[in-house]
């Protein structure tokens, strides 16, 4: 889990971080000071987390949720986390407890992916006894008639012309 800190201010700057959330991100703790929480979070994602944050003054902590951050190379990282106060030296900070969940995803979409395919076997297999069900009885009928038809065969006279075909 990797923690960093912002002051609780308007921008958002990060003051400081631990060096797993630098591997994370893909930034250098130098990097990260210049930069905002907002601009490691898409865009679109803006708006609920400056909710989150403003829900704060309300609370001492958030749940943990699920969010994307935007790395170094501009691709988005899955990762859980949540918001914390925090007070020191009389100043107030917003801690970020944070989790990549990169491998939880993978592995739920692998997951998913057998499900899926666990679902298609057994349709096949479902669509193959009904298959085999069906050539089962339709071999019974054939039986049964071949077996009429060798019957009233042998009652034919030989000389009749359906005795023939």
């Amino acid at each position: 889990m990797s923690y960093w800190a912002c002051p609780y201010a308007a921008r958002r700057d990060i003051c400081g971080c631990q060096s797993c959330l630098q591997g994370n991100c893909g930034y250098s703790s130098e990097e990260l000071s210049r930069r905002s929480l907002w601009d490691i979070i898409p865009e679109n994602e803006t708006q609920n987390e400056k909710q989150e944050v403003a829900a704060l003054s309300e609370r001492e902590t958030s749940s943990f949720f699920e969010r994307e951050i935007i790395n170094s190379d501009k691709k988005a990282i899955p990762v859980q986390f949540a918001y914390h106060t925090l007070e020191r030296a009389g100043q107030r900070f917003i801690g970020i407890s944070m989790q990549d969940i990169s491998d939880r995803r993978a592995s739920e979409l692998a997951l998913a992916k057998s499900e899926e395919q666990l679902r298609q076997s057994e349709k096949m297999r479902a669509v193959g006894e009904l298959t085999g069900g069906v050539a089962h009885d339709f071999n019974n009928l054939l039986a049964i008639v071949l077996g009429n038809a060798e019957l009233i065969e042998e009652k034919l006279p030989p000389d009749s012309l359906i005795y023939h075909i």
